[in-house]
């Protein structure tokens, strides 16, 4: 979780209201962060939750057009 939590904060300058960016494997979507791995996503203060099927469905997307 710690991990976690830098890499969001490191992140803290993307504006997470707008739709997801190329970021090394992730980025915003929906008002939260993905990392690029594994199966969650973090609000802009750290905390996380799984994923839910319409931000799988994205970065499965995102994933096979190459952008993540």
């Amino acid at each position: 979780m710690l991990v976690a939590t830098l890499l969001v904060a490191g992140c803290a300058t993307l504006d997470a209201d707008q739709p997801a960016r190329r970021v090394t494997g992730g980025g915003w979507y929906s008002g939260f962060y993905y990392p690029g791995t594994g199966i969650f996503v973090y609000d802009r203060y750290g905390r996380s939750r799984t994923w839910r099927d319409h931000e799988r469905a994205f970065w499965l997307a995102q994933r096979k057009r190459g952008k993540s």
